[in-house]
């Protein structure tokens, strides 16, 4: 019985929302029992759209020791990461899909962060949205491809003349909460002591 009381309200639903006389419903609070259910089943039509909200807890963050470039570093990364060296010389970062950043060491790159803004900006494929953090050596930044939106990171330190730069992996589709967590283990980067 509950098989069917659950099909009829979803072919109702649909009737219901595809019926142009029936769009203020929120307003108008049809009694359920006219439908055919039974009277302690509780439900509210309502002519706004549904969204669904997730909630996910911060991954527990722990400190991470990586060497790039013969120059040892601390910083926070969530629990489990793995550092990974590349052969052309970066350093990832990965904690599953959701967190992946990519360390560089440069020497003297005094324009980096004005390079890396116009390369950005002037992307005909992944074009710029907006900044949402647009400082002098950290930028965060929503993107859209093919009618998706993604976040990006870039952030730099300096060590002596060695520039040690911090970004996303590129490839990944990264949310807004996935990328502010990726900078604020950017952001914790320290020479070891």
């Amino acid at each position: 019985m509950k098989i069917i009381n659950l099909f009829l309200l979803v072919v109702m639903f649909f009737v219901i929302s595809s019926t142009s006389e029936n769009k203020h419903l929120g307003a108008n609070q049809q009694n359920i029992q006219n439908f055919g259910l039974s009277s302690h089943t509780n439900f509210t039509f309502s002519d706004k759209s549904m969204a669904a909200t997730v909630q996910t807890k911060s991954p527990v963050m722990q400190s991470l020791n990586v060497a790039v470039d013969d120059i040892k570093l601390t910083l926070m990364a969530p629990k489990g990461a793995k550092i990974m060296k590349n052969s052309w010389g970066s350093v990832e970062i990965h904690a599953g899909k959701t967190f992946q950043i990519q360390l560089w060491a440069f020497q003297d790159e005094n324009n980096m962060m004005a390079e890396i803004k116009k390369e950005i900006e002037n992307n005909d494929i992944n074009r710029l949205q907006r900044y949402l953090i647009n400082n002098p050596n950290i930028i965060l930044y929503e993107s859209n491809i093919f009618h998706r939106s993604e976040f990006h990171l870039f952030t730099y330190k300096m060590f002596g003349n060695t520039l040690l730069s911090c970004e996303n992996v590129k490839g990944e589709f990264f949310s807004e909460p996935e990328a502010r967590l990726m900078l604020e283990s950017c952001l914790s980067i320290a020479k070891k002591k």
